[in-house]
This record gives structure tokens, C-alpha cells and sequence, in this order.
């Protein structure tokens, strides 16, 4: 297995993690219910009755979580059958196999002519460099008016104040687009 491979199968093996957690995550899941109708207390001739209500079969959502019947169409509904205990030893074997994958990405790593981590980080902080220097080479020039005051002595000798404009008008400094342009 190649090692873009690898990582592949580890980010799928990173999402069967999150969907186990999240059915673990879900009360009914793994919770079993034990009503009891005290019929007797509204009729003193009916008896009390005890139902257990099983959870092997959890209706949830296409996101994991158990809807309210009362505001999801049953159609958009998925049946589980499995129990929490299946999904917890599923997970055990996915932290298995996630250990074992880690291992041989490490070796496959450490077997290389490079040192690959160090490339990946040297090869994000060149793109990085390499985003700020587009984004300086796309720029352009404009020009901006704001206001400013200043006081004076009128005539008079009374001091009054008064407004200018003031223009502004950045632009690139020459060194860095010849140095851009020497790079791209």
C-alpha cells in the first residue's frame, strides 16, 4: 500500500471512529427502557403492567441522532440491527487496525530517502509564501480621500480651524514585484 493510500484508508478509519461514537452517543442506543403503567392507581380493578422496551433496533437520522417522531417523516428514518455492544467491539478493532496502519505509515516513513514530515512542513510554509506573494502581486493601486484639520489666525488674530483633504495613494514597492516576478 502506498502511503497516500494509507492516509486515505486512515481518514476512513478516522470516520468509522466518529460514527461509532456517535451511535454511543445516542441515550437510546444504549439505554434500555422499563416502563411501568400503574393502571391500578386510576383503576382499583386493573392490574399494574411492566414493559420493557428493547433498543436493538434504534430509528435515528441520516446524521446519527434519534428524531422526535413527531417532527421527522419515518421515510427519511434508518433501522440498526446491531447493539451497542457490536459497535463497541467495532471500534476496538478499528483502533487496532488504526495502531497497525500508524506503525507501517511510521516504518514506510522512516524507510524513505526523505524525511517526509520535514518536506510536508517545508512544502506548506512554501505555499503559504507563495499565497501572500500572489496576493501582493494582484494588488492594486487606488487612491483614498479622507479629511483632516489643522488650525490657523484668521485676520483678526482669532484662532480658527479648518479642513483638507488628505489623499492617499498606496502602492507595491518596486524591490518586491521585481522580486515576484524573478520568482513566478
Amino acid at each position: 500500500m502506498k502511503l497516500k493510500e494509507s492516509f486515505r484508508y486512515m481518514n476512513f478509519l478516522d470516520g468509522l471512529m466518529e460514527e461509532g461514537i456517535d451511535l454511543l452517543r445516542t441515550d437510546s442506543f444504549i439505554t434500555k427502557m422499563k416502563e411501568t403503567h400503574l393502571k391500578s392507581k386510576a383503576n382499583p380493578e386493573a392490574e399494574d403492567e411492566v414493559i420493557e422496551v428493547s433498543n436493538s433496533t434504534t430509528v435515528i437520522d441520516e446524521y446519527g441522532f434519534q428524531p422526535s417522531p413527531d417532527l421527522v417523516d419515518i421515510s427519511e428514518l434508518v433501522e440498526l440491527d446491531f447493539d451497542t455492544n457490536r459497535v463497541i467491539c467495532f471500534m476496538q478493532e478499528v483502533l487496532e487496525e488504526k495502531d497497525s496502519l500508524s506503525k507501517a505509515i511510521s516504518k514506510s516513513k522512516s524507510d524513505a530517502s526523505i524525511d517526509i514530515d520535514a518536506a510536508t512542513s517545508s512544502n506548506k510554509d512554501r505555499q503559504a509564501f507563495i499565497r501572500r506573494l500572489r496576493y501582493i502581486s494582484d494588488m492594486k493601486s487606488y487612491e483614498k480621500v479622507s479629511e483632516g484639520s489643522g488650525y490657523k489666525l484668521n485676520n483678526e488674530g482669532n484662532q480658527v480651524s479648518y479642513v483638507y483633504d488628505i489623499k492617499s495613494e498606496p502602492s507595491v514597492k518596486r524591490a518586491v514585484l521585481i522580486y515576484i516576478d524573478l520568482i513566478f
